[in-house]
């Protein structure tokens, strides 16, 4: 029985060996051993998921396009294949075939060589690098033996290289110098520089990096008008500091002044500053013929609301104006002047909520000092929210009431939104308009108090003025201000010049209004008595939100659930909110205008379900989960939405602008012509246990038959 078992085992040893060693024929078997030898140094990794693996879409290329006559390579996912010689007369092609790799063997009419099919008829000289000095060949002969004799270019020294090449039917060689030494039969190629300077070269007006051994240096601004420029010097980087002429913005000196945005003639023109270059820092430039920028004192940011950027004063800060930005004939003590001709005009838009604050101040000496000799705020808002103008003094004290001389608003503008505020004087007469309309004309001489003069915008001396101002006696002011220009010369800025003025500038400093929620419900008819009346106004000085109470029953009004429209910047940076349902989140993407609304609180589930659009997608998300929108149908996520707190009457949520590459669909490999030369082998083993189960039954009822004649 041992005997027998020992037969069994060998048996079985042989048939498990049997479709290893006689499954691949000789063609199979080159073939397996061309694709084992891929060259894989640029195969990407492999993300395993589960059981199975994943890569991203198969890609296959052909150097050669499947032509047997040249010696070409497959590039796949996995690897490289090279084209091979199967014997001297057969040529092993690699080709692509449904974005995978495949390899065919042809027969070369003449003879094999090194991968491809020589020429018919065949030479007595073949070079199969047809004499490249940057690749390595081999120059073979046929003359004299079967195979041919070889001859493989090399190095003869560390800088000299040999080429072997066919000179008709013969084969010679050719040495050369290599700059760069020689190594494996080919001169090196020049070495990659360990400096490389994006902008290539130095040139201040381009911010760029500069990358040397693994370090990256970034041109940068060290202060508004200076710039540190990094560029390569002999393959090593070097810092510059530039002086910029006009001022230097994100690593780059200014090249140019901003564009005059109007088309009222520029020659009179004394003054025009905007932040339409300055996202960085606040420069102040002016881009009129005289050039006089504007001074910061204290900390003036840049504000961008909706892609406008403008000057933000923090109620600390103010900007020293040139002189040169006034006409110069102004009215000076000790001086002879014309009162005549004096003309001058001013236009700029604001947006504040402060209670009060000068926009624009004239004095005789600059903060903190006391202007002995004499100031005003030229244009103001007072402790009301009103704004008031005059340029410049009309010979009236500060406590000679002049409110009832000088404009004043009829409605507090300290509302949040922006204004257009343009003073002239000319010919004794001046003129104000608020948002492009005349609402004031008065006459008067400007007198003078002062043999120099100081402007200021963002800060004035109103003590005396205002009850606000402080006991140093300037009043700064709290908001923002853009598009400030000055006239000046021979006329002043008609009433059709700052209607255009107006409508040119508008749209760069107005906010996208936000979609309304629903359409404004409008009371009811009253039906029986009718509502009663409304209160009466506050008292005069006071602010307008004092007004007096009463009235009331009547027809309701329906409250509107809060719109937040938020800017570019808010939503790059991430912006936070607490909504209730209803409540949305208005914001800007690629010039359309989307929004995120909460429409459904579920209280047990503690999740929240969002409308998101313009075109509408919903999400259900709960506390700490968020979620990645696409809203301009492009390949990016554009919004990720996350949920940071769940309660039962609001959400809190933080908006953030992305721009992240959709995932890029990927394939499952479950087989491909590689695996093909090995097929068959799980079948076999199937017979394998088959035939195995079979001989040990036959051993099994051969012994039992022997057992049974023993006893007997």
């Amino acid at each position: 029985m041992f005997r027998e078992l020992k037969i069994v085992v060998f048996v079985f040893i042989i048939l498990a060996l049997l479709p290893f060693t006689s499954a691949l024929s000789e063609e199979e078997e080159f073939v397996q051993n061309l694709l084992a030898n891929a060259d894989k140094s640029n195969v990407p990794k492999i993300e395993i998921s589960g059981t199975d693996a994943f890569i991203e879409e198969l890609f296959c290329t052909d150097t050669d396009s499947a032509n047997p006559a040249l010696r070409g390579k497959v590039n796949y996912n996995l690897g490289s294949f090279t084209d091979g010689c199967f014997n001297s007369t057969t040529v092993a092609e690699m080709f692509c075939n449904n974005s995978l790799p495949y390899t065919e063997l042809r027969f070369c009419e003449s003879a094999c060589f090194l991968g491809a099919c020589l020429p018919v008829p065949m030479p007595l000289c073949y070079d199969s690098d047809n004499r490249n000095h940057s690749e390595k060949g081999i120059a073979r002969y046929f003359g004299e033996k079967e195979n041919g004799i070889d001859y493989a270019d090399g190095c003869r020294g560390p800088n000299v290289a040999a080429e072997f090449y066919c000179d008709g039917d013969w084969v010679t060689s050719e040495e050369f110098q290599c700059e760069y030494g020689c190594s494996e039969g080919v001169c090196n190629p020049k070495p990659a520089p360990q400096c490389t300077d994006l902008d290539d070269g130095n040139k201040p007006f381009t911010k760029s990096n500069t990358t040397s051994f693994g370090y990256t240096y970034v041109d940068n601004c060290i202060n508004t008008a200076s710039l540190i420029e990094f560029f390569c010097d002999q393959d090593m980087p070097l810092g510059k500091l530039v002086a910029c002429d006009i001022g230097c913005s994100q690593g780059a000196c200014i090249s140019s002044f901003p564009e005059i945005k109007t088309k009222i003639q520029k020659t009179w023109m004394l003054g025009w500053f905007s932040a339409d270059e300055d996202p960085e820092f606040f420069h102040g430039l002016d881009s009129s013929i005289n050039g006089k920028h504007l001074k910061a004192k204290g900390n003036i940011s840049i504000s961008i609301e909706e892609d406008n950027p403008s000057y933000l004063f923090d109620g600390s800060s103010y900007a020293e104006m040139s002189t040169a930005s006034f006409p110069f004939n102004y009215p000076e003590i000790g001086k002879k002047y014309d009162a005549n001709a004096y003309n001058v005009s001013i236009s700029l838009w604001f947006n504040t909520n402060s209670s009060s604050g000068v926009i624009l101040g004239q004095s005789s000496s600059l903060p903190p000092e006391e202007p002995i000799k004499g100031a005003l705020p030229a244009i103001y808002i007072g402790h009301d929210g009103r704004l008031r103008a005059s340029l410049f003094w009309d010979n009236f004290g500060a406590g000679d009431n002049p409110d009832s001389r000088r404009y004043v608003s009829d409605k507090p503008v300290n509302d949040s939104l922006w204004h257009n505020i343009a003073v002239t004087y000319s010919n004794r007469t001046e003129n104000v308009y608020l948002d492009g309309k005349k609402v004031n004309s008065r006459e008067f001489t400007q007198e003078p108090y002062s043999s120099e003069y100081f402007y200021t915008l963002g800060t004035g001396w109103a003590l005396g003025w205002d009850p606000f101002a402080t006991s140093t006696g300037w009043l700064n002011y709290r908001g923002k201000i853009d598009k400030v220009s000055i006239y000046g010369y021979s006329r002043v800025l008609s009433s059709s010049d700052v209607e255009q003025l107006y409508d040119e500038s508008r749209a760069g400093v107005s906010p996208l209004s936000p979609e309304p929620t629903q359409p404004p419900v409008q009371p009811p008819p009253s039906s029986g008595g009718g509502g009663g009346g409304g209160g009466g106004g506050g008292g005069g000085g006071g602010s307008s939100s004092g007004a007096g109470g009463g009235g009331g029953g009547g027809g309701g009004v329906t409250i509107l659930p809060k719109v937040w429209a938020i800017n570019s910047t808010q939503l790059e940076s991430g912006y936070t909110q607490n909504l209730k349902e209803g409540e949305k989140i208005s914001f800007v993407i690629n010039n359309e205008i989307h929004s995120v609304t909460l429409l459904k609180i579920n209280k047990d589930l503690k999740e929240g379900y969002f409308e998101v659009k313009s075109e509408p997608q919903h999400v259900f998300l709960k506390t700490n989960e968020s979620s990645r929108l696409d809203l301009t149908n492009d390949t990016l996520y554009d919004l990720s939405l996350k949920v940071n707190s769940v309660s039962d009457s609001a959400i809190n949520i933080t908006l953030k602008g992305i721009s992240e590459p959709k995932e890029v669909q990927k394939s499952l490999i479950t087989g491909s012509a590689i695996s093909e030369v090995t097929s068959g082998i799980n079948d076999s083993l199937v017979w394998i246990i088959i035939a195995t189960v079979i001989i040990i039954l036959y051993f099994f009822v051969k012994n039992r038959i022997k057992s049974k004649k023993h006893r007997k």
